[in-house]
């Protein structure tokens, strides 16, 4: 599963499954995406978290959650006093920006990257982070903004002290999804 789906509703549909079938015994992993399909796809893992770009020809995709972008300011910047104020992307491209490493997930970096263009620019990338809530603590450090899903910033146990939402919604393409294998083993 990918970082980003530990919380809801990973819990609360654990806790059910757990409730109804108590004699399975459940190994949930950390995976990237691409991890994740590759388990699937050699019969390592059974279900997958997953956040695809594209379809996967032998995977049956079904989305589980869908997450828009937010960007996550350090305390004291001049636009976290007022979160209730959309913001315009763009107004950040001169600011030092804490990035996912594109192996870490391919998908979703080329997303952040093509939404910044989107914006009009491309980010300064000084900081380099493998999970989006390492890119949240980095931000919240003072170390610079990132662009996260609105879910794993909501849950984050140590958020940046706030994140405006931004004037053009941004989705993410890819939701988190579950992915399994379309034939039963």
């Amino acid at each position: 599963m990918v970082t980003s789906a530990l919380s809801e509703p990973l819990l609360s549909t654990r806790a059910a499954y757990r409730h109804a079938r108590p004699h399975v015994d459940l190994q949930i992993t950390e995976v990237d995406t691409a991890s994740g399909q590759r388990a699937l796809l050699e019969h390592e893992i059974d279900i997958a978290v997953i956040r695809p770009a594209t379809p996967i020809r032998s995977l049956r995709i079904q989305p589980w959650r869908h997450d828009e972008f937010v960007i996550a300011l350090p305390p004291g910047h001049p636009l976290a006093a007022d979160a209730s104020s959309p913001v315009n992307l763009a107004s950040f491209a001169d600011e030092p920006w804490v990035w996912l490493r594109r192996e870490a997930s391919p998908d979703y970096h080329d997303q952040l990257m093509a939404t910044c263009r989107d914006a009009g620019f491309s980010p300064g990338i000084r900081h380099l982070a493998n999970s989006i809530f390492t890119q949240l603590a980095m931000a919240a450090s003072g170390l610079g903004v990132t662009l996260v899903p609105n879910g794993p910033y909501a849950r984050s146990s140590r958020p940046p002290r706030t994140a405006p939402s931004l004037t053009a919604r941004t989705s993410l393409n890819s939701p988190s999804c579950t992915a399994t294998e379309h034939t039963n083993r």
